[in-house]
Formats: C-alpha cells, structure tokens, sequence
C-alpha cells in the first residue's frame, strides 16, 4: 500500500517553513535527506521568512517516498 500525500498540499499555494512539520517535513528530517541523499527543499526567501511552493514540497515527499521503497524492496 503506497503512501498518500497529505490533501491539504496545493501546488500553487506558499507554504511557511514552520508548515512543513505537519507534512512530516521537520527541520532534521530536510537536513537529512540533502546530507543523506542530495533532495533539498527549494525555499524562497522574504522578509526575515522562507516560504516553500506547494509543488517543491510534493516533489520532495515524492523522492523520500521512493527512497523508501526502494529500501523496502
């Protein structure tokens, strides 16, 4: 059974770094997948905050879901 990714992402939308814990994104969890495997979270930067697009954040649960099942397998 594949894993979904949670409804309330949309691609359009900009998301702030502190809503990416709910998407199972922590601070840790982003450092470790650019260390372990390369995937970084593409943010943009304004007023002393970094936003995310929606769609950089699908991409990226994407890759980490493929990493684990591929080590699933």
């Amino acid at each position: 059974m594949s894993k979904q990714l949670p409804r309330e992402i949309h691609p359009e939308v900009l998301y702030r770094s502190s809503e990416l814990t709910r998407f199972g994104l922590s601070h840790v969890t982003r450092w470790r997948l650019k260390r372990d495997h390369g995937i970084s979270l593409k943010g943009i930067r304004s007023g002393g905050s970094v936003f995310y697009e929606g769609s950089e954040i699908i991409r990226v649960l994407k890759e980490r879901a493929a990493l684990t099942a591929g080590a699933q397998s």
